[in-house]
């Protein structure tokens, strides 16, 4: 894993760079892959370059995840934003269309990744993606959504390539050994 990790450092960096920018944003959720992709922006361009955005929506996010999500922004010293999307959804209510449970799904994602380009527009960063390569290849995300990013950070990782380099980097177990 000390080649993947060292291979996905020096790829963020130079993609970073690339792009003539130094700030990244990601949306932190409490769970390994944004976990991971969080610790290695924070090892590839410092902390001081790193934002993290933890965007539940209250009443269907679990609090252990807020609380991960927080505890590891704190831990690693990187400045993050509690923004919850209920007041979002909200309006949504009020569309002469209506909406039903994958709508209504898919719009979580959205308006997070809403925000994510929001801020990312405001300070000249760049959206990291979280998803792993599992994902990208079972489809399992949303267009304009959590699969939109300008880096996809571990999108050449397997889940369980993700997990061992979590191991190797000395994430917190519970982050390991959580339920997707």
């Amino acid at each position: 894993m000390k080649k993947t990790y060292q291979d996905l450092i020096k790829a963020l960096k130079k993609e970073v760079k690339k792009t003539g920018r130094e700030q990244v944003v990601i949306g932190l959720s409490g769970g390994l892959d944004s976990a991971v992709t969080f610790k290695l922006a924070i090892d590839a361009l410092g902390a001081e370059n790193v934002t993290a955005l933890i965007m539940p929506e209250i009443g269907l996010t679990k609090q252990e995840n807020i609380e991960h999500a927080k505890i590891l922004a704190e831990h690693l010293e990187a400045k993050y934003y509690y923004q919850p999307i209920n007041s979002f959804l909200v309006s949504f209510n009020f569309v002469p269309w209506g909406q039903n449970s994958t709508s209504q799904m898919n719009l979580r994602s959205r308006i997070r990744m809403l925000l994510l380009y929001h801020f990312a527009n405001k300070n000249n960063a760049l959206v990291l993606g979280t998803s792993n390569k599992s994902e990208l290849m079972l489809g399992y995300g949303t267009k304009y959504g959590d699969l939109a990013a300008d880096i996809e950070v571990i999108g050449s990782l397997y889940k369980t390539e993700v997990v061992d380099l979590a191991i190797y980097m000395d994430m917190p177990e519970e982050l390991i050994n959580k339920a997707p």
